[in-house]
């Protein structure tokens, strides 16, 4: 069991085999032997930092968050190098779900070390995560105006920019960018720059658009946080309630799932239930587009929705989210394509697919429980969604493209979906540390 299989079953506590708790126990045995000695904080070398973690983690887990602080306060006074023993905690404390508490231990660290720009940039990530953007917010707008912090860092500048982005404040994400980032034609620059023009170049949202976001009872900070953040642009979020996958009867998978051999976890599974319920629940109202959300889908920019789906003319699936725009390929640009001339653009290093934001006509929403019903699950959500839009017969010229096209040639389903992508998200995935579908049982 390597460090980061390790680490995944510490923060997700999936039930273990016989075989694999004893290879869980042997690992945990070893790091409690490495680092429980009184004077092992300063002997931590940069290539053990995440067997540290995961350490520390363990102490959270077998005996309480409590501890696993204290501990680390014994090893900082040992010579603990304060990034670790930042991270240490902050980690230990998100994966407990307890981000209010990584939150206030950051702040302490922060006062501590003020001139620390690793641990600042933690502190404001971790104050967004546990709903705190005000107070984040105050902190980006006091570093930018005092230059107390000494912000010089292209990377720390970056960083410090989409922090502030995500929190909704544009000025600061030009000032975070003109003062301290010294690339300014650096693809990822130019992203956050636009990011910041279509924010401040936003008004208000023409007319009431209906969104959906999928939302389970025990996810409430994930759920407060992201309503509050599309508040600002004139967003209101409806929950709908996921589907937990844990509560799924094994005897009905051959009802829902496509073959009894598919390979996917719990949690995706549960997660591809909630978007179908989520398409019949917006089929019961009289709205001619809704906007679907999954909780970790925040926004990226503000836009007007009714001037995107204006320019996207007919459509039955519009994705409007990251993972299935042209950013990461350097393009920066605000058109909205066919969904195959924008997998196109996808570099091969680039991997996974997403459904964090869509907005569907009343067509597509149709068209798509008509798929749904013919196929049943058929594959991670997100692929089998975006499947509908590739013709059978078409040819591949990169992975994404071969990817797609071999999850649509073992569809049933006839009909081509008409699927576009807006090519400048207005949604991007961040959990934080916190996914639900690794919770609930994984991919």
């Amino acid at each position: 069991m390597d460090a980061k299989d390790f680490g995944r079953r510490l923060m997700y506590q999936w039930a273990l085999d016989g075989p694999s708790q004893r290879e869980f126990d042997q690992h945990a045995k070893v790091l409690v032997d490495r680092f429980s000695g009184s004077g092992s904080g300063a002997g931590v070398t940069k290539g053990a930092r995440v067997d540290f973690r995961n350490y520390i983690d363990f102490l959270r887990v077998s005996e309480g968050l409590d501890v696993a602080f204290s501990r680390l306060d014994e090893l900082r006074k040992s010579g603990l190098s304060s990034d670790l023993y930042a991270t240490a905690g902050m980690t230990a404390a998100r994966r407990a779900g307890e981000y209010g508490r990584a939150a206030d231990f950051l702040l302490a660290a922060h006062e501590e070390w003020p001139k620390n720009m690793g641990i600042f940039v933690f502190l404001i990530e971790t104050l967004i995560s546990a709903d705190r953007v005000t107070h984040a917010a105050e902190l980006l707008r006091e570093a930018n105006r005092s230059g107390s912090m000494g912000i010089r860092s292209s990377a720390v500048g970056l960083k410090l920019g989409e922090m502030a982005a995500v929190c909704g404040v544009w000025d600061e994400v030009e000032q975070f960018v003109h003062s301290s980032v010294a690339e300014p034609d650096a693809p990822a620059v130019k992203v956050l720059m636009k990011r910041a023009e279509l924010g401040l170049s936003f008004r208000d949202q023409a007319a009431e658009f209906p969104t959906y976001v999928l939302n389970m009872l025990e996810d409430r900070r994930k759920l407060s946080l992201l309503r509050g953040l599309y508040r600002q642009f004139g967003v209101v979020p409806n929950r709908h309630e996921a589907v937990d996958g844990r509560r799924i009867d094994p005897s009905e998978l051959p009802d829902i799932a496509a073959h009894r051999g598919l390979r996917m976890g719990k949690g995706a599974l549960g997660c591809a239930l909630g978007h179908i319920s989520m398409w019949q629940t917006f089929l019961l109202s009289n709205r001619s587009y809704g906007f679907f959300l999954e909780d970790d889908g925040l926004p990226y920019t503000w836009m007007n929705l009714s001037e995107v789906v204006a320019e996207a003319g007919q459509f039955d699936v519009l994705y409007v989210n990251e993972r299935m725009s042209s950013v990461k390929a350097g393009i920066v640009s605000t058109s909205i394509s066919p969904l195959w001339e924008t997998l196109a653009t996808r570099p091969d290093s680039v991997h996974g697919w997403g459904a964090d934001g869509y907005i569907l006509s009343r067509l597509g929403a149709e068209r798509l429980l008509e798929a749904a019903s013919e196929d049943k699950v058929l594959s991670h959500i997100d692929g089998q969604i975006a499947s509908y839009g590739i013709p059978p017969d078409a040819t591949p010229t990169n992975v994404a493209q071969q990817i797609g096209l071999s999850v649509r040639q073992t569809s049933r389903y006839l009909p081509t979906l008409n699927i576009k992508c807006l090519e400048f998200p207005l949604v991007a995935s961040m959990d934080f540390g916190d996914s639900t579908i690794g919770r609930v049982g994984g991919h």
